[in-house]
């Protein structure tokens, strides 16, 4: 059975297509698609997503569908997060979606995002021990710790990577200011962490930042998954990437 998932974030628009043994329940990734209408430019909470960016929002999903439709999926989802849970248009706009490709949005809240988060990550690693799974995103992030069989914490934190340089990293490169001012806010609202998160066994990092920041350690010019999934990034390779 051949069935589509697009994940509408604040940065990026991504399309999965797979074949699901329906007896196994066995996943097989077909096709991975990306686009990048950053609908969460300039986006506050309770403010309106701008005009322009549904309108290339939609452009991306008309491509979708047609690769969609071209390879007769059975089913699709679509699923969105942190831009359509906090902007004053959010549902007006899944509605739009709704209508016009005939498929229902779900707005998915921050706990429900975590914690698919942490069973995507698991779904092919090895099933023992503690996990802890980051979900770092356009405008939220995610940090869910426990086993494939217990959640034991999980929480959705309102910054990501859009948000973060939009409210705090104002220049390119950021100045010493900026980023002193950034580390003060991310160590207060990821205080909590060090009462609930207890030495995992592994740590899994999903979602553009991780995977691109692969991709500069390993000389890459494009994404390549094979190459990027499963390499690992030491604390020592990122602070020489961000240095």
């Amino acid at each position: 059975m051949i069935v589509a998932s697009i994940d509408i974030g604040t940065n990026t628009v991504i399309l999965l297509i797979a074949d699901v043994n329906e007896r196994t329940e066995e996943i097989n990734s077909i096709l991975n698609e990306s686009g990048i209408p950053r609908i969460g430019k300039g986006l506050i909470p309770n403010g309106p997503i701008s005009n322009e960016k549904i309108n290339e929002l939609f452009k991306i999903l008309d491509e979708y569908f047609n690769i969609i439709n071209r390879l007769n999926c059975k089913y699709t989802l679509i699923t969105a997060t942190n831009a359509f849970r906090i902007a004053s248009n959010g549902k007006e706009i899944a509605k739009k979606i709704t209508k016009h490709f005939n498929v229902k949005v779900n707005i998915i809240s921050g706990d429900e995002e975590a914690r698919l988060s942490f069973l995507g990550a698991l779904s092919d690693k090895n099933k023992d021990g503690n996990s802890l799974v980051i979900d770092i995103g356009g405008g939220s992030t995610e940090l869910i710790f426990g086993t494939i069989n217990e959640i034991i914490f999980k929480k959705s934190f309102p910054v990501g990577v859009v948000s973060g340089i939009e409210n705090y990293l104002l220049h390119d490169p950021p100045v010493q200011e900026e980023i002193e001012r950034f580390i003060i806010f991310l160590n207060g609202i990821f205080n909590e962490l060090k009462n609930n998160i207890k030495s995992p066994d592994i740590s899994i990092a999903i979602a553009g930042t991780p995977t691109t920041l692969a991709c500069i350690q390993n000389k890459l010019m494009d994404f390549d998954e094979e190459k990027i999934e499963n390499s690992k990034l030491k604390r020592t390779d990122i602070k020489y990437l961000i240095d």
